[in-house]
């Protein structure tokens, strides 16, 4: 830690290691709190400022840094936070000081979308509610810790200290011992999207807002929608952040269209790197290709966060296109615009 005064009120320089639900971000820090921890616990600060700063999209196909003069950063949205220089920023306290010794106990923490595995450090005696609700201190501490990022396990890693933001935890389980394990993709786990219900007013009228269904008539579109949901053509579905919608070279009949949160778009090269082509937001559909020619997908989607949509199976799309011939136009355009640029971005990632 670097000091740069040495008068009553002295400003201390940090240099931080700050990770966002998508990004990573390392910088310098003017602070006049002595430990990083008190730092980040300091309640009269909302936002932390990073000097010669840096950051990364940690979902990205490539890990490219980008470098910044400065960056603010809302306390509230850091999940995970360390100091660079743990011997210097955060010594361990004085033994002869405190009041009560605290006991080491290993545990296993989620706070989507990582996960952690190490030693919390608890008053002996106390409950895990009480351990974690602490309404001055809003970061709970955590050494000897393996992390995973469940959006790519391949950046996992280990750190001796990191503080984890009490309100992003979901859950936290206390062991006697932890056994270590392989990281495990969500993808394994969650392999069933889950069904919503279906509102066929409401799909309707967010479907006619859809540059694709925008010449429909919403009445006529409401009820073929109803018609087509009874017969389990039409559906909604959640996908969590994390999980695979479908995969390059499998077999599809379904469009879907994005009602809310947010995917990408990807390819894997030979040697297994993956390569990023596009994303879609609310109003954008994919999928297309696999029901209007050739049922193999070209590509692989995965949702980076929550994301509900709307599945159209191409029995669907037929009818739809029977009943509303002017759904053509709109069709054609919006999806070969979006293919042509998706196979843009394919033919530059290298050996596919």
């Amino acid at each position: 830690m670097t000091t740069l005064s040495f008068r009553a009120g002295e400003v201390y320089v940090v240099y931080g290691v700050f990770f966002t639900a998508h990004s990573r971000y390392t910088g310098y820090v003017y602070t006049r709190q002595f430990r990083f921890s008190d730092m980040m616990n300091d309640l009269e600060q909302e936002f932390i400022q990073l000097h010669n700063a840096t950051f990364q999209r940690l979902y990205a196909a490539r890990q490219e840094e980008i470098h910044a003069g400065s960056v603010v950063l809302n306390r509230n949205q850091i999940i995970l936070a360390m100091p660079r220089d743990i011997p210097a920023s955060e010594p361990p306290p004085d033994r002869a000081q405190m009041v009560v010794e605290r006991e080491r106990v290993p545990a296993f923490l989620e706070a989507w979308p990582f996960t952690l595995e190490g030693l919390i450090h608890r008053v002996p005696g106390t409950g895990l509610i009480h351990y974690i609700h602490d309404p001055q201190r809003r970061f709970l501490p955590v050494t000897n810790c393996t992390v995973t990022y469940h959006l790519n396990p391949d950046l996992s890693f280990q750190s001796p200290f990191l503080l984890v933001h009490r309100q992003h935890i979901e859950t936290l389980v206390e062991a006697s011992s932890l056994g270590r394990r392989e990281p495990v993709r969500p993808t394994e786990v969650l392999r069933e999207a889950e069904e919503r219900e279906f509102d066929p007013a409401a799909v309707a009228a967010f479907l006619a807002a859809t540059p694709m269904f925008r010449s429909v008539n919403l009445d006529a579109l409401t009820a073929a929608c109803e018609g087509l949901s009874k017969r389990g053509l039409m559906g909604r579905r959640l996908y969590r952040a994390g999980t695979t919608v479908f995969t390059a070279g499998g077999r599809g009949d379904i469009l879907y269209i994005v009602e809310a949160g947010r995917l990408v778009a990807f390819v894997s090269d030979p040697a297994g790197r993956e390569h990023h082509l596009g994303s879609f937001g609310p109003g954008d559909a994919f999928g297309e290709m696999a029901i209007l020619g050739d049922n193999l997908r070209t590509f692989s989607v995965r949702a980076v966060e929550n994301s509900v949509l709307v599945t159209v199976h191409q029995d669907a799309v037929r009818e739809l296109v029977k009943q509303f011939p002017s759904l053509v136009t709109g069709l054609i355009n919006v999806l070969i615009q979006r293919h042509a640029r998706l196979t843009e971005a394919r033919r530059k990632v290298p050996g596919t």
